[in-house]
């Protein structure tokens, strides 16, 4: 079976220079991968530590995957986010997980990840004015904190200190 589109991990027939490229767009995905990895797993924490979610996480598990996926597909984690996947999968909503959830305030910092990899993949080191200005650029209204925590949490992970 043949397709247009071949999976391959690393390309073997690249010239010098795009091997260079290659090699340096390739360690920005992965610091972004483990850089959002870390925050969806930073949320994942504090939500698990939540004494009111840790009392019914059975029933909370499919609103933190629902939570995760809006993050990871760079929507806003809202309520209606959340109802509108779980009913996709025929999940029934309570209310009071709903609420649950709701109140830990979930905010979506993989969109600024996203704009670092495009920074740093055009050869610039990523500030926080040039992060905003990317996201804006994006049609997302910029929150400074988030970017800012983003752009920590990036550092890191390439300083190799998380």
């Amino acid at each position: 079976m043949s397709s247009e589109y071949e999976l391959t991990a690393a390309p073997n027939d690249l010239s010098e220079e795009s091997e260079k490229i290659y090699a340096k767009l390739s360690q920005v995905v992965d610091a972004v991968a483990k850089s959002m990895q870390f925050i969806v797993e930073s949320e994942l924490n504090r939500a698990m530590k939540d004494p009111a979610v840790a009392q019914h996480l059975k029933d909370a598990a499919p609103y933190l995957s629902a939570a995760g996926t809006l993050a990871y597909s760079g929507k806003d984690v809202d309520a209606d986010g959340i109802k509108k996947l779980l009913s996709a999968a025929s999940i029934p909503i309570d209310p009071r997980i709903g609420s649950l959830i709701s109140d830990l305030k979930f905010k979506n910092h993989l969109v600024y990840m996203v704009a670092i990899f495009f920074i740093v993949g055009i050869g610039k080191e990523p500030e926080l004015e040039s992060l905003i200005s990317v996201v804006r650029a994006m049609d997302v209204h910029p929150d400074k904190t988030l970017a800012q925590k983003a752009l920590e949490t990036y550092k890191l992970i390439t300083n190799n200190k998380a």
